[in-house]
């Protein structure tokens, strides 16, 4: 009799608890369309949820995904502006000035000695022009070339037995055409169909100033 009472009680307790989980499972769909019906009221009235067809709701919750989609053209543009944000905030120049390998170059169609020069740069926020490796060479001399000139001030400059580049930057490619005495021709400036070659720092060049790009 015990045990009969027993299977008769976990019976009960195992309905009620079926029973509990379908209306919470009922309760949770409600919840999910509540908000499609309450924006489409805006609409016109509608059809109580257990009279209403299943074709009309699955037009409403289709009709709220199209709405919360973007256009196609503006899905395309959104995406342009991720992918061109990073470039035009990191690699920005100045007007006049031509980025090339995260830096920005200014050619000054000006003659002045190097010392001028560097002062000029400076008051641009920048230096005379630095060279890391050969392709910035070339791009140096295509700038100068554009310019209708021969040659350059560049930012290499001889003190205490060393070449050095007035931007701090390390003078580890070299890129000699004529190496002339030190002692009078401490300035570097290129040529635009050669490598570069030492001058007297008083020759009135014009000059490129280089700077990081914003």
């Amino acid at each position: 009799m015990k045990v009969l009472s027993i299977s008769v009680l976990l019976c009960v307790a195992l309905t009620l608890r079926e029973a509990a989980g379908q209306q919470q499972a009922v309760a949770v769909e409600q919840l999910s369309i509540v908000p499609v019906l309450e924006e489409a009221k805006e609409t016109g009235p509608l059809k109580p949820l257990g009279d209403a067809p299943m074709e009309t709701i699955v037009e409403l919750v289709e009709n709220k995904v199209e709405q919360a989609l973007p256009e196609e053209g503006e899905a395309e543009a959104d995406a342009l502006a991720l992918v061109q944000a990073p470039a035009i905030r990191f690699l920005h120049c100045p007007d006049g000035w031509y980025l090339h390998q995260s830096r920005c170059f200014l050619f000054v169609n000006s003659y002045l000695p190097w010392h001028n020069a560097e002062e000029h740069c400076n008051t641009l926020h920048a230096n005379l022009a630095s060279v890391q490796n050969p392709r910035q060479y070339r791009f140096l001399q295509q700038l100068t070339t554009m310019a209708n000139r021969h040659s350059a001030w560049i930012g290499g400059f001889y003190l205490q037995d060393r070449w050095l580049w007035i931007d701090r930057v390390g003078f580890y490619y070299e890129n000699w055409y004529t190496h002339l005495d030190v002692d009078r021709n401490a300035c570097i400036h290129l040529r635009t169909s050669v490598g570069w070659s030492n001058a007297h720092c008083g020759t009135g060049l014009p000059f490129i100033c280089v700077k990081m790009s914003c």
